[in-house]
């Protein structure tokens, strides 16, 4: 088998897998039990808040930890959204076209709350901070934008958009699932008030997350109503084994950043050398910068579902765009986005996304699997 698609899950890494396990063993008190037991696991989830805070420099307050990005964006979006419209009238929200469905969809549900939904498409290779300024007005409660598109890897200006939007005293969220670790991406000192993270995508386990806020205009709302977990914000038991493996997961992966991306980035362009040498019609989909783990390439005159199909007989797994939306047959929502000007290239386009076990032999099986089919 030839897994090549990191950007819509990564295997559990064996050292989190080990201490995930150990925890469902050993320690499966509920943190919110007042006996020894309970009291046990609340320090271990006490601490991993604490070693997720410590890396992006924030107090423990500020991580919330949720069922993965997908609820963290719903939240963090529907929360503030609202609460600017109560606090302050404004009900306009500026967005990037290239988002990730649980934004999209999310604000598709905004829309239906009587909020404006405003979308700057790519301009000059990039989104531009500039669009985003022209699209503000005094209605406007919140900018979005995704740090690195989870189809082309393009590294979004998240910084310069932060500046903006704390100039701007409005509320500026930011889906960094694919810049956990990313050299290239400072979320440490980048200004927010929202990011979202999903474990599953840093050899994490699936089913957990987190969202982190600072800056905050308004009080962040509760979304599940129930219990006083999570500051009494989000109901119900907390996985403990989950959040400890998440938080390993993270600090595993920000300590080895340079080493996966080095490796990443070598894998990337052998796959680019290999496919020119092969004589392979393609381009390559992006902006201006990109992340290393992932390419989206554009095979011309062949469909990518039918690609799809002929390398996993090969035993080779790659996708067509988001998984989140990969039941659909229609176009690329993101490649439409970048590339108007060529209808066909949302339905020729696959995505490849590198990880740590991938091997330089694996990228010469896919190029003679590509070329062949």
């Amino acid at each position: 088998m030839i897994y090549l698609d990191h950007a819509a899950t990564t295997p559990l890494d064996e050292e989190v897998l080990r201490l995930y396990i150990q925890e469902l063993k050993e320690d499966y008190g509920n943190p919110s039990s007042l006996y020894r037991l309970g009291k046990k696991a609340s320090r271990k989830l006490r601490q991993a808040r604490e070693d997720i805070a410590e890396i992006f420099g924030l107090e423990d307050r500020n991580i919330y930890f949720t069922s993965g990005a997908t609820e963290s964006n719903n939240w963090a979006l529907w929360s503030q959204s609202l609460a600017h419209r109560k606090a302050f009238g404004q009900d306009e929200i500026v967005t990037s076209s290239l988002e990730h469905p649980a934004v999209v969809k999310t604000l598709d549900y905004l829309k239906t709350l009587g909020f404006k939904i405003i979308e700057v498409a790519p301009r000059n290779g990039n989104i531009q901070v500039q669009d985003f300024l022209e699209a503000t007005n005094q209605k406007t409660c919140g900018w979005i934008c995704m740090a690195v598109n989870n189809e082309t890897g393009s590294i979004l200006p998240v910084t310069q958009l932060g500046q903006e939007a704390k100039d701007r005293n409005i509320y500026f969220h930011i889906d960094g699932v694919q810049a956990m670790a990313l050299e290239e991406v400072d979320l440490k000192s980048t200004y927010y008030t929202s990011l979202t993270c999903s474990g599953h995508k840093v050899y994490g386990p699936k089913g957990m997350g987190f969202l982190a806020t600072k800056n905050l205009k308004a009080p962040l709302m509760a979304y599940h109503r129930g219990g006083s977990q999570e500051f009494n914000l989000r109901a119900g038991t907390v996985d403990v084994p989950g959040a400890q493996a998440l938080a390993k997961a993270l600090e595993m992966a920000y300590r080895r950043s340079q080493e996966d991306q080095a490796h990443c980035q070598a894998l990337k362009e052998a796959c680019i050398q290999g496919l020119s040498q092969g004589g392979l019609d393609f381009a390559v989909n992006h902006l201006a910068q990109e992340s290393p783990k992932i390419l989206n390439l554009w095979i011309k005159g062949v469909p990518a579902q039918e690609l799809l199909m002929k390398l996993d007989m090969e035993d080779i797994y790659v996708s067509a765009g988001s998984a989140c939306s990969a039941g659909a047959l229609g176009p690329s929502r993101v490649i439409e986005s970048i590339y108007p000007q060529d209808p066909n290239r949302g339905l020729e386009s696959i995505r490849l996304s590198f990880g740590r076990e991938n091997t330089l032999e694996e990228i010469d099986q896919l190029v003679q699997a590509l070329v062949k089919a």
